[in-house]
């Protein structure tokens, strides 16, 4: 296979987020042609593009030849090199796979189902055993996001782009990259004789009378890495008693195009390598959810968040008079980010079946329209709360009782929203 530069894709953009109230995940239209030659992404559309300025100042020892600019592709460098913020406080956590062996010092990175023979990354570490884990979201993003070699634990002071014989840092556009083709959803390192062991394997294996043999994945890798759960890995080794070994896991977004980078201590020696999947930026592992009540606590005064504790607890605990009382003052409005649970207090009202709650926000010029933090949901909320009951009664109907349709009190304040006229909601009161 051709190891062609690579471009960024516009998809790269986008984020993979799973709502509590969604159900449903979203997947970037990943990258179609994974063989080695060349896959238009845009860089320009890319969050990472605004890597923090720790990031951009690993580059400040790079050699003259050194033209690509690790920060520009990846805003995660930075979880290497700025050590004072930890794991636990970006909320990521560190998976630990297991030990690589490199005989000779060579290291691989490939997808080992499909491309198990290709060729090893031009520079070398000392012969050695080393520790090969990944690093994935503490909370929502279960996907690794990226896959670690560690050699020495000295500070990671740069980073450079890992290159095989035959590429040329110094010949890539400002978009583009050199990486590893993904197609069978595993990403792994491995040493330089994996890939022959593989095909020793495969051959004895198919050799044997009345064989019976499959695909490697289905025969080997599948028992430790079945495709069912998250934090599935392994280090394979096809043949016992030999060197060939690899260090796999699940390829972030799965199928796509990923590259390596080798961090360089203030010796120029690698302390380690990674893989980077795209699956997080700027070095957060916070969800969406999170973010998005950080940004809500960010934006209100202490008597705001108090506000809006008590009228969600109102809502909760059935108490509509009470709470209409917090939307007649206009201390809370009706699509204001609940902290507690995510969305606004419309879309709570409907989740909980409040029909007096959801009558007063009508009455307060509530339309229709989803507000900005339940986008989420696609439509609107009268499609909301006609799904949740269309739901209940197909559960019903297989002779499951864990939802409740919509009482006919809530689906009637529904009917006069979806015919309510379209105008601004009064927004509550500033009290900072």
């Amino acid at each position: 296979m051709a190891d062609r530069p690579h471009r960024l894709h516009p998809a790269l953009s986008r984020r993979c987020s799973l709502h509590p109230l969604s159900g449903l995940a979203g997947q970037p239209p990943w990258l179609a042609d994974h063989d080695g030659r060349a896959v238009p992404v845009i860089l320009e559309s890319l969050k990472y593009a605004a890597a923090a300025s720790a990031a951009l100042s690993i580059l400040a020892g790079c050699e003259d030849k050194q033209l690509f600019n690790p920060g520009k592709l990846s805003s995660n460098l930075a979880i290497f090199t700025d050590t004072s913020v930890s794991l636990a406080d970006r909320k990521l956590v560190e998976i630990r796979i297991g030990d690589l062996t490199l005989p000779d010092g060579k290291l691989v990175a490939f997808d080992p189902l499909v491309q198990p023979e290709r060729k090893p990354f031009e520079r070398t570490v000392a012969p050695g055993t080393y520790p090969v884990s990944f690093i994935r979201g503490a909370v929502e993003y279960s996907r690794p996001a990226m896959l670690v070699i560690r050699f020495s634990n000295a500070k990671v002071e740069r980073f450079e782009l890992a290159t095989v014989e035959g590429q040329d840092v110094g010949s890539l556009k400002d978009d583009e990259f050199y990486g590893i083709g993904v197609d069978a959803g595993i990403a792994g390192f491995g040493n330089a004789t994996y890939g022959a062991a593989q095909a020793k394997f495969e051959k004895a294996e198919q050799g044997k009378p009345g064989s019976r043999y499959s695909t490697y994945y289905d025969d080997v890798i599948s028992r430790a890495m079945p495709g069912v759960g998250s934090d599935e890995f392994v280090v394979d080794h096809p043949l016992s008693g030999e060197d060939g070994a690899a260090a796999m896991t699940q390829a972030g977004w799965g199928d796509g195009y990923y590259p390596t980078f080798w961090g360089l201590d203030g010796n120029g020696k690698p302390a380690l390598a990674l893989i980077e999947f795209f699956v997080i930026t700027d070095g957060d592992g916070h969800s969406d959810l999170e973010k998005e009540k950080a940004a809500a606590l960010a934006g209100m005064s202490a008597q705001q968040q108090a506000d809006n504790k008590f009228a969600y607890e109102a809502l909760k605990a059935g108490d509509e008079t009470g709470f209409a009382a917090y939307l007649r003052d206009r201390r809370i409005g009706p699509k204001d980010y609940v902290l507690e649970s995510g969305g606004s207090f419309m879309l709570e009202a409907i989740r909980l079946d409040r029909p007096i709650a959801l009558r007063a926000m009508l009455d307060a010029d509530a339309t229709n329209e989803l507000g900005p933090h339940d986008a989420f949901l696609g439509g609107s909320y009268s499609e909301f709360a006609k799904a949740l009951t269309e739901n209940a009664e197909k559960a019903k109907a297989e002779g499951k009782d864990t939802l409740a349709p919509r009482s006919p009190e809530l689906m009637a304040v529904i009917a006069e929203l979806e015919s309510a006229p379209t105008v601004p909601i009064k927004p509550s009161k500033s009290l900072r």
